[in-house]
């Protein structure tokens, strides 16, 4: 399974981790503001991959208290002339219904969502439905991952600027916040991305509701070493909120 074609679909958002984009993400000059954050924000958004791909894993859900929940989950990539597709696909489990979620990315527009969700944990899929505004504020198969985020809408987000450099988990790096002035109640209203600068990729995403106090936390997991290339093992999410947590984990077998 190769799954950096599947990284470089992704691209367009937080989870896109590739370390040969630092030349196409971001700039060699330290520039600052609106101007330089949305030439950026149009950078990430319009990265598509190069083909398809498709890879699986599992959502882990750890609420608050309580035991961690595991649902199977797979991915694939579809690239065509002007667009792509990133579908996410749930098997049903005794607690949760299946669910398949289809983000239409465009170099050229805002991306669509489509939902499709069953009946009941051992029922097929009904009918996809379109997705858009406040309702993508909503959690992914009960996980802490909303579906704007799976298809990071924060970069459509009407306001990008790029913010003075600073140092994340030990290492230097480029900031680009988005913001939202139309964010509802409970939604998210900025999201703070921190690129790292010797790879351009995305190390960390800090994210606030309207009450401008920290909703969630994006990081990027333990890594693994597949075909010579640093390969991420588990994309993590922390919700301030609810004490709730979830890690998106690739099945990969790191070399030995």
């Amino acid at each position: 399974m190769n799954l950096r074609p599947f990284l470089r679909a992704l691209t367009c958002g937080f989870l896109v981790l590739s370390a040969s984009f630092s030349s196409r993400l971001v700039s060699a000059q330290d520039l600052e503001g609106a101007e330089a954050g949305l030439a950026l924000a149009v950078q990430l958004r319009t990265m598509e991959p190069e083909a398809n791909s498709q890879w699986r894993g599992s959502l882990n859900i750890k609420p608050k208290g309580g035991e961690i929940e595991i649902i199977p989950i797979s991915c694939q990539v579809v690239v065509a002339a002007d667009q792509w597709k990133v579908i996410y696909t749930t098997t049903g489990t005794p607690k949760r219904t299946a669910e398949r979620l289809t983000v239409i990315h465009s170099t050229n527009g805002p991306s669509q969502f489509w939902l499709a969700r069953s009946s009941g944990p051992s029922e097929p899929l009904g009918k996809p439905e379109m997705v858009a505004g406040t309702a993508l504020d909503v959690p992914f198969a009960g996980s802490d991952f909303w579906l704007s985020e799976l298809g990071f809408d924060f970069y459509h987000w009407p306001v990008q600027n790029r913010l003075k450099g600073a140092m994340r988990r030990g290492q230097p790096c480029y900031v680009l916040e988005s913001a939202n002035p139309m964010a509802k109640p409970g939604g998210l209203a900025r999201v703070v991305t921190y690129l790292e600068r010797e790879s351009g990729q995305p190390i960390l995403a800090e994210a606030e509701g309207t009450d401008k106090k920290t909703l969630k936390e994006f990081s990027l997991g333990k890594m693994a070493k597949v075909n010579g290339r640093w390969t991420p093992k588990n994309l993590e999410i922390s919700n301030r909120k609810t004490g709730s947590h979830t890690w998106l984990e690739f099945d990969v077998e790191p070399e030995k």
